[in-house]
């Protein structure tokens, strides 16, 4: 098994959301969604198996600190299974 994790800037953490990516550091990813404003990054992990096929994704959102958006929309952080079983 292989984790491959890759990262999303979004605008929330609803299943209607904004997002803009993706970015293969939480750096990259950080640096842009403040400079779009959004408050929210989102950490997607694909398993993969020994024949490189996605056996399951993970996606985990992350409040960023200090942001406008942040301090509106305080709800907390959740992990979004509604990906599994790709």
């Amino acid at each position: 098994m292989y984790i491959e994790t890759f990262w999303m800037a979004c605008d929330s953490t609803e299943q209607l959301r904004a997002e803009y990516g993706p970015f293969h550091t939480r750096a990259e990813a950080e640096a842009e969604a403040r400079k779009l404003g959004f408050g929210y990054l989102l950490r997607y992990e694909h398993v993969l198996d020994e024949n490189e096929e996605i056996r399951e994704v993970r996606c985990i959102f992350l409040e960023l600190p200090g942001t406008a958006v942040a301090a509106i929309d305080r709800k907390s952080t959740r992990l979004n299974s509604s990906h599994l079983g790709i």
